[in-house]
């Protein structure tokens, strides 16, 4: 809290060109009570709402939720419109400074990263930790008693992605798409050896320029699509696609391992299903057939099935 604020003859003048007189400010910590005093005008010490004397007591202040209720209502005290208002306004101000409504898009954000940190991406996780274990008493805010009480007070959740009103409000069809083309782009998929020898045949024979490897269609990737026959591809691996053996065997195992595989085989059959409902043409191929038709070099075989799809 601020106190008042005094104009000092500067005792440590050292010539004519240094200030004669300094203006100090006085506070009174809200957190501890604490007096002190900072090298400021009246106009700049009365526009803190909160004073504090140290970090420590701004972190404190902070976990015991006395500064995020301060916010909280200067917030809640606006309407949407003003708000909107504001929010626009920063994106502008950007924009005119920087080029880009978001700063940390910018190629400057990224020069500043590149000479401070020697990369354009960095992202100093170690000091994030430390500070937020600092202000909240955990390295993850997440897993804080303050944010699981927010949580519940907003959602009845300990957490908001638990929370079905949240996920209704998510577009998951839109994020997979985007997550699917950073995987695609900065090579996520893992892809095994023996289909990227027969992506490498499909090419022989079809064309490089015909085939799409690793497609999006119905929330699901598909491992390759045939343009000029509208066809799509699944390279199966029979023992983690659970076609090795019986499913009703798999199904009853209590091995963890066969569970998933059990899982996989449903959603194959699922999406089986449903590119029939869509009157598309989608063709499986198993890692064993196409190593077979390799050892009797009749690779004519695969390329029959697929064109048999048409």
């Amino acid at each position: 809290m601020w106190v008042e604020t005094r104009q000092l003859e500067n005792t440590n003048r050292k010539n004519k060109y240094n200030r004669k007189y300094i203006t100090v400010s006085y506070f009174v910590c809200d957190e501890c009570g604490n007096k002190y005093e900072i090298k400021c005008s009246q106009y700049m010490a009365t526009k803190q709402t909160l004073s504090f004397c140290s970090k420590q007591c701004y972190c404190k202040s902070i976990r015991c939720g006395k500064l995020n209720e301060l916010i909280k209502n200067g917030w809640h005290s606006k309407t949407q419109e003003e708000l909107n208002d504001m929010q626009q306004k920063m994106k502008q101000t950007t924009k005119e400074r920087h080029g880009k409504e978001t700063y940390r898009n910018i190629e400057l954000c990224k020069e500043t990263k590149e000479q401070k940190y020697g990369d354009p991406h960095y992202n100093n996780q170690e000091q994030n930790k430390i500070t937020t274990k600092e202000l909240y008493g955990d390295e993850n805010y997440r897993n804080t008693e303050k944010s699981m009480e927010t949580s519940r007070q907003k959602y009845g959740t300990d957490f908001p992605m638990q929370s079905n009103e949240v996920k209704s409000k998510i577009d998951w069809a839109s994020l997979r798409a985007k997550q699917h083309i950073t995987m695609k782009n900065n090579g996520g998929y893992r892809v095994s050896k023996i289909e990227l020898k027969f992506f490498e045949r499909l090419k022989d024979f079809f064309g490089k320029n015909d085939i799409e490897h690793l497609v999006m269609i119905n929330n699901r990737e598909i491992d390759f699509y045939i343009k000029s026959i509208d066809t799509y591809i699944q390279f199966d691996g029979i023992y983690w696609h659970g076609l090795d053996r019986n499913i009703n065997e798999i199904k009853n195992s209590d091995k963890k391992r066969d569970e998933g595989r059990y899982k996989t085989y449903m959603k194959d059959r699922e999406q089986d299903g449903w590119f029939k409902l869509s009157d598309l043409k989608l063709v499986r191929i198993t890692d064993s057939e196409f190593i077979n038709s390799m050892k009797n070099k009749n690779f004519d075989i695969i390329i029959k099935r697929i064109k048999r799809a048409e």
